[in-house]
């Protein structure tokens, strides 16, 4: 797994240097957590922003001392001895799976649903400059086609993830599923919230104008 080539090999190739091995394992830890500071950062950011959007009158920094606060909270669960069992577990359903099926939705919604087309001249209505062929051709059928294979891939190859040769147990399968599906429940559920609340109508209603203006 990533933790033990980030943990376990790779330092232990560093030790085996016979040049300054101490240099290489300082830089190399320091790289991690420059890494891992940055991708907190932007999750962070993403968090903070849908709040003080909602809540103008929040303070930042009362945000991100909540946000701290609530991840030292559920990450200290992680650092027990049996943290990286339920790491595994979570990032296979939680992330894993999930953030390939919300990419592939993603795709087709701004490729085909939304439009390629539309799309560029929004990007040149910002930037000033237009969209060359290259970049529709990625949006509109390259990106789409490899990430849908990739499910396929991930679908056939599919089997029971363990750790280190310890299975899961039925209720844990269970629980990583109910995770999964609370995950995607996200997408259709307040794409319709949104859709009712604009359109001021009835879910049948709001439906049918919109397969009319998607197949017109």
């Amino acid at each position: 797994s990533y933790m033990g080539l980030a943990f376990i090999a790779y330092p232990e190739t560093i030790a085996k240097f016979d040049w300054m091995p101490q240099f290489f394992s300082v830089i190399f830890f320091f790289m991690l957590f420059l890494f891992c500071v940055g991708s907190n950062m932007g999750m962070a950011s993403c968090i903070m922003t849908v709040i003080r959007d909602r809540y103008p009158h929040i303070k930042c920094w009362k945000i991100v001392i909540g946000i701290v606060i609530f991840g030292i909270a559920i990450g200290s669960n992680y650092t027990s001895p049996g943290g990286q069992f339920i790491i595994n577990l979570l990032d296979f359903y939680g992330a894993s799976f999930v953030a390939l099926v919300l990419a592939i939705i993603e795709l087709v919604t701004v490729s085909w649903i939304y439009g390629v087309d539309r799309f560029c001249k929004d990007i040149e209505f910002m930037m000033g400059r237009k969209t060359g062929v290259y970049w529709r051709v990625c949006w509109k059928f390259l990106t789409p086609s490899i990430m849908i294979g990739i499910f396929c891939y991930f679908i056939w190859t599919w089997k029971a993830i363990d750790y280190q040769g310890i299975e899961y147990s039925n209720g844990m399968h269970a629980f990583g599923w109910i995770i999964s599906l609370l995950s995607l429940l996200q997408l259709p559920i307040w794409a319709i919230y949104a859709v009712i609340k604009q359109q001021k109508g009835s879910l049948i209603g709001v439906s049918w104008k919109f397969m009319v203006n998607l197949l017109s």
